[in-house]
C-alpha cells in the first residue's frame, strides 16, 4: 500500500538511504500489504516484510493464521517464515492448544488444507505452552524464531 498527501512525511530524519526506499514520486511505501475488494472496499492483509515466498507463491501469516484459528482445538496460533533449502522458505506455525486438546501436527495440518490452498499449510507446527508476547500485548513473531529447534 502506498499513500500520498499533505500528512505523509517528507522523510526519514537525517536518513536519506531510508528516505530513497520509501518514497516514490511523492508516494510512501508503507511496507503494508493490502486489497481491494469489487465494491471498493480496501482489506489489510500484512507486511510485506513478513511475506513468505514459498517457491514462487506468495503467502500472508495472516492467512495461514486464520485457517488455523478456524480449527476448535486451536488457542492461539502464529505463522513466520523459514528459510528451506527447496522451497525458498516455508511458513511454520506455532500453536497453543485449548485445554484439554489432543490435536496431532498432522491433523492440524489436514484441517488447515480445507481452509486453504496447500501449498499455504505450514511446513511445521509446534506446539507451545504459551504465545511469547511483545511488552504490548501483541504476538512476539522475533521470540518465536528463538524457539525454533536447533539444527
Amino acid at each position: 500500500m502506498w499513500v500520498k498527501g499533505a500528512m505523509v512525511t517528507p522523510g526519514y530524519w537525517k536518513n536519506e538511504k531510508a528516505t530513497e526506499e520509501a518514497l516514490e514520486g511523492g508516494w510512501f511505501k508503507t511496507g503494508d500489504l493490502a486489497y481491494r475488494d469489487s465494491e471498493g472496499t480496501i482489506y489489510y492483509s500484512g507486511r510485506s516484510k513478513d511475506l513468505i515466498i514459498r517457491n514462487t507463491s506468495n503467502i500472508t501469516p495472516g492467512e495461514v493464521e486464520q485457517a488455523l484459528y478456524k480449527n476448535p482445538e486451536v488457542k492461539e496460533a502464529a505463522v513466520i517464515g523459514v528459510e528451506d533449502e527447496k522451497e525458498g522458505h516455508v511458513p511454520v506455525a506455532f500453536v497453543v492448544k485449548k485445554e484439554g486438546s489432543s490435536i496431532s501436527e498432522e491433523e492440524l495440518k489436514e484441517f488447515t488444507a480445507t481452509q486453504i490452498a496447500e501449498y499455504k499449510v505450514p511446513a511445521r507446527i509446534y506446539f507451545i505452552d504459551d504465545m511469547p508476547l511483545t511488552s504490548s500485548g501483541k504476538i512476539d513473531h522475533k521470540k518465536l524464531h528463538d524457539l525454533l529447534p536447533k539444527d
